[in-house]
């Protein structure tokens, strides 16, 4: 039945309540049927009567009387079997049925109430005993009926309550004051990766532990004693982020009985704010650059050109004119270091073309390779010139490559305070293949402080880091992650703890080396 269907049968219901009740009044004979139906209709009530228990079983199907007066001495069904039958039909089970009878003994006054009867009155028939009886009965049967409808009612706002509760994407689940579940919706399933059948009776934390959630409760009994909301954002191992909110609820003498946990899956909207802050920084860094362009490139250009100038000027063999020649040099260099960074943050950042990977780290290195050296760090590069070609965004191979390095740098600098001979940053590049198929692989392989065990599944999560909040957001790998499979590549991580990590990124190779 649907809800339009069950909502129409309620409120038809209701319309007949200001209706005169209904009295069926079954009697073979004649002369009692007319005088009761006169007395009845003098009374107020509306009548329908049978001479008989088969015709009466019919007539209750038909009119679904609100009292049902009933003989119990009558040809084709006698009394007995007429109550029985009517207590078997929807709608019978509870409507008063008052036998009548001429027998006074105990046996056929019990039998009568085994057969479904609500009273019994003698005959010849007491009415003015009959007409007091009457009100009672029917007030006892308009209120089971008013509970009913009200039971049903609750039924149907509970239904479509739970309907609407199962139908919202987030997950909600109740706890109790000592944090074992209740009740949960379908969409708890998701979270939670289980029936909702199996969820209910599970405890807070350990619940949470074996889906790879968060689970120090921290949050949760805050709230509790508390008796406010509260909120956190938490990680799981299968990299989703969730959103928890916490909500108490009150008893109506004010205490805290259980607790609401409303859960929020919020891994594509931290992407896409990812995305969006990655693009404000590249158009912040655009502007940087074109502003190091104007003020750097003129002068160096000038340098250049004046060093030039001295080096036609003077004498091959003279000490003055290998200096000129060196300030070309370096500002030769700078002037690259300039156009690498217009180049990385120029727009276009989408446009992939055949590139060579060797380039591509060349050029990152450009912008890093002093910094490296300040650091007091050891590059060692294995990267053969003709490692091959990928299909991909050479600024966006660069953004990766950078993050990469400076995340070494990082390592290494916490791990090593100025020179050490172990500090170590190798890069190497290999033709491999994967499923038959032609990748380049580039690795970053650094002798820093390394990733510890707990956090090794959460450091491709978006806004996690293990730098200070003013070193880092948490956004590089899981932006370079995001960009490497954007090329159909794959970024992994392998690393202990104290002694290193090993970045790998594996592209498809260009058929043609």
């Amino acid at each position: 039945m649907t809800t339009h269907v069950r909502m129409k049968h309620v409120m038809d219901e209701c319309a007949l309540e200001n209706a005169p009740p209904l009295i069926l009044l079954v009697d073979d004979d004649a002369v009692t049927r007319k005088m009761l139906r006169n007395l009845f209709t003098l009374s107020g009530y509306r009548v329908a009567d049978a001479e008989d228990g088969a015709r009466a079983v019919e007539m209750f199907r038909e009119l679904s009387p609100d009292l049902v007066l009933l003989d119990i001495m009558m040809p084709v069904m006698d009394g007995y079997g007429a109550c029985a039958a009517i207590r078997g039909l929807p709608g019978g089970e509870h409507v008063p049925i008052i036998i009548m009878t001429a027998l006074d003994d105990a046996n056929s006054i019990g039998r009568a109430f085994d057969a479904g009867a609500t009273d019994f009155i003698e005959k010849p028939v007491n009415w003015m005993l009959l007409n007091h009886r009457l009100p009672y009965l029917l007030r006892a049967r308009d209120a089971f009926v008013s509970l009913q409808r009200s039971e049903a009612t609750s039924r149907l706002l509970s239904g479509e309550l739970m309907a609407l509760l199962n139908s919202i994407n987030d997950s909600l689940v109740l706890f109790s004051t000592d944090l074992k579940l209740l009740w949960a919706n379908r969409s708890a399933e998701h979270l939670y990766g289980d029936y909702v059948e199996q969820l209910v009776g599970q405890e807070f934390t350990s619940l949470k532990g074996a889906r790879g959630i968060p689970s120090d409760a921290i949050a949760v009994r805050a709230s509790l004693g508390s008796g406010e909301p509260c909120y956190e954002r938490v990680s799981a191992a299968d990299g989703r982020i969730w959103d928890m909110k916490y909500f108490p609820v009150r008893g109506e003498d004010g205490t805290v009985r259980g607790i609401i946990e409303l859960a929020s899956d919020m891994t594509e909207v931290v992407s896409l704010q990812a995305e969006a802050l990655r693009s404000g920084q590249l158009a912040a860094l655009g502007e940087l650059a074109a502003g190091v362009a104007h003020e750097i490139n003129n002068p160096i250009n000038g340098i250049i050109n004046y060093a030039q100038l001295l080096v036609n000027w003077l004498p091959s063999a003279c000490k003055e004119r290998d200096i000129a020649e060196r300030i070309i040099r370096e500002g030769d260099r700078v002037a690259g270091i300039v156009r690498g960074l217009l180049f990385f943050a120029r727009e276009g950042m989408g446009a992939r073309l055949p590139c060579n990977v060797a380039d591509v780290l060349t050029d990152t290195l450009t912008l890093t390779e002093a910094q490296i050296r300040k650091d007091g760090i050891t590059l060692k590069v294995g990267v053969p010139a003709d490692l091959g070609r990928v299909r991909a965004s050479h600024q966006q191979l660069q953004q990766v490559f950078l993050n990469i390095i400076s995340n070494a740098r990082y390592a290494l600098n916490e791990k090593f305070r100025g020179f050490h001979s172990a500090k170590i940053l190798e890069i190497r590049g290999e033709r491999v293949l994967i499923d038959d198929r032609p990748y380049i692989r580039i690795g970053f392989n650094d002798t820093g402080t390394g990733i510890p065990e707990a956090i090794k599944d959460k450091v491709m999560t978006p806004f996690f880091s293990t730098k200070p909040t003013c070193k880092g957001t948490g956004l590089g790998l899981s932006i370079s992650q995001n960009i490497i499979r954007d090329h159909d590549g794959n970024l992994s991580i392998e690393s202990r703890e104290g002694e290193f990590t090993l970045v790998s990124i594996d592209l498809p190779a260009e058929e043609t080396p």
